[in-house]
């Protein structure tokens, strides 16, 4: 009975496992969502001359934060410790001997923030969907959440040395690291660009103390929040969809598994990669199908607008009461993975935060005229 009602939410008739996943990536595809590898690295790919990509590999090779990346050339002596270091400084109250210490990490770490001002000259990046990218997915994330607080700490030293405007080059520069992140379709990434757009609007305010009435420095901050990226919850969910599909892609054909699959099971140690069984194979299929017809629903109901959060939040809201009583789902873990409400107010708490921020900015520009 269940197989039939999870061939009937598509159809309306019975369907082998084969057949249901065949109709449901092509009403995926009908509606513009990639749903294999091929179709992934065509929804991401950035030309060479715009992309950041190059410039972050090696960036991560150089603080040793590297995922995949070749492991075979150790790390310039003192680089990657400094990094780490001066990344856990960021909102603490220093000695003058802290003060001293920090600022020495800071330089050691100079080759980093070079490769992060090149990086952010460039508009869009791609972290890797494609083969000829770095080959890895989510390990970049951490060393990009430690670049801007980085960069941060930068700012605030600046800030207290009375150099207004080299803490906003820094904070430029931390904006636009999030906004590359904000390219990368993962729900995880995603989750990360709301936290590094936080710790930049708590630096923002930090530095601006001592500023208030200065224009150059308020035109300055605002443009900062022209460069913040708007968390875009269908660009992560199409992620999300692809990363439960990759399973069925490479279970049919390990031998070419893309190199997000041979880079997340890499780093945790997996066991190498073995063709499922024709049981195993069906189903796979149809977790494949009932996935792509739950997150279909839920990319179909969002507005346009990834700004309008007050919208996301009411369509992902009426779109997962609607799922968790459909009875086409024969897996409750597909369910369950439908439910992002929780990740539609975290967007709707950040976007509000901005906003706040920038109208706050927008009252002291017009109080200093």
């Amino acid at each position: 009975m269940k197989t039939i009602l999870l061939g009937l939410s598509l159809i309306g008739a019975p369907q082998d496992p084969a057949s249901h996943l065949k109709a449901e990536m092509a009403a995926a595809r009908k509606a513009g969502i990639p749903v294999t590898s091929v179709e992934m690295t065509k929804f991401c790919v950035v030309p060479a001359v715009d992309d950041a990509g190059l410039e972050y590999k090696k960036l991560f090779a150089l603080t040793e934060m590297r995922g995949l990346l070749d492991k075979r050339a150790p790390a310039p002596a003192g680089i990657s410790d400094s990094f780490r270091k001066a990344s856990a400084r960021l909102y603490k109250k220093e000695t003058p001997a802290e003060i001293k210490q920090g600022q020495a990490e800071l330089k050691a770490i100079e080759p980093v923030f070079e490769l992060a001002r090149r990086a952010a000259a460039k508009p869009r990046c791609d972290f890797g969907w494609n083969s000829a990218g770095m080959g890895m997915n989510f390990p970049h994330v951490a060393t990009l959440k430690a670049l801007v607080r980085c960069l941060c700490y930068e700012a605030t030293r600046r800030s207290a040395e009375g150099n207004g405007q080299a803490a906003l080059a820094d904070l430029s520069v931390a904006a636009r690291t999030s906004a590359h992140l904000a390219e990368d379709p993962s729900q995880i990434s995603t989750l990360v660009v709301i936290a590094l757009n936080a710790i930049i609007d708590r630096t923002l305010h930090q530095v601006l103390k001592g500023h208030e009435h200065d224009r150059k420095f308020l035109a300055g901050a605002r443009n900062i929040y022209a460069l913040l990226p708007i968390p875009n919850l269908r660009r992560a969910l199409y992620g999300e969809l692809y990363e439960h599909l990759l399973f069925v892609e490479v279970a049919k054909d390990p031998g070419h598994a893309p190199s997000e699959i041979t880079a997340m099971r890499a780093v945790v140690g997996s066991p190498a990669l073995t063709k499922a069984t024709p049981k195993e194979m069906r189903e796979l299929q149809e977790q494949g199908a009932e996935t792509i017809y739950g997150f279909r629903k839920l990319i179909a109901a969002l507005p346009s607008d990834p700004a309008d959060t007050s919208a996301i939040k009411a369509s992902t809201a009426r779109t997962w009461d609607q799922l968790k009583r459909d009875p086409s789902f024969k897996d409750p873990l597909v369910k369950e993975s439908l439910d992002v409400s929780k990740f539609a107010k975290a967007i709707e708490k950040s976007v509000t935060t901005r906003r706040a921020t920038e109208a706050y900015l927008k009252s002291l520009a017009a109080d200093a005229h």
